[in-house]
């Protein structure tokens, strides 16, 4: 399981299946590459307070409904998938212009 650059790794509980990675993202993103490095599959959201790639390609970036200070009825809960030629460039700004706090708190 991975976090943001701008949190502190949570406390485990004793027997949790997996445990925090010392590699940070700084961006709510998470992908895989293609075997043959052509394509990726990605997703991103302005709200993951964590990441986590299990299993090869198994991912999840969690995203949090908001915002946290609405009533229920209105908070939503966004997320994107992207599946596109292997272009992390490319993939970042497409991220950053669907979420705009896709970068995190830095």
């Amino acid at each position: 399981m991975y976090c943001g650059v701008w949190q502190q790794a949570p406390t485990l509980k004793p027997k949790t299946w997996a445990d925090y990675s010392a590699d940070r993202y700084t961006h709510r993103i998470i992908g895989v590459v293609s075997k043959d490095g052509k394509s990726l599959a990605a997703l991103a959201n302005g709200t993951a307070k964590l990441s986590s790639q299990a299993w090869n390609d198994c991912l999840h970036n969690n995203p949090e409904c908001a915002p946290d200070d609405a009533p229920m009825p209105d908070r939503r809960w966004q997320q994107k998938v992207y599946v596109m030629k292997n272009d992390s460039t490319l993939l970042l700004k497409r991220a950053e212009k669907d979420f705009p706090e896709v970068q995190g708190d830095s």
